[in-house]
């Protein structure tokens, strides 16, 4: 959850959830994205080595754990 470097942009440069993300994957690990803003970009870094999701719970759904990188404001937490 959550893939640009700050909330409010699509900016990924020096972003820690790309680090995650390629640590997480080189431990076998399944990873499922999702940012309102910058899954594009991170797309097209990517590729399809990650899934993308248009909404947080779809990311979330059969997760074993979920990372927030990036929180972002009016999503419901309950």
């Amino acid at each position: 959850m959550g893939l640009s470097f700050k909330p409010h942009t699509d900016d990924i440069r020096e972003a820690p959830a790309l680090e995650n993300i390629n640590e997480l994957l080189k431990a076998g690990v399944i990873v499922k994205a999702h940012d309102p803003e910058s899954m594009n970009n991170v797309k097209r870094l990517m590729g399809d080595k990650i899934s993308y999701h248009e909404t947080p719970y779809e990311a979330a759904a059969g997760a074993d754990a979920i990372f927030i990188a990036t929180e972002w404001p009016g999503v419901s937490h309950t």
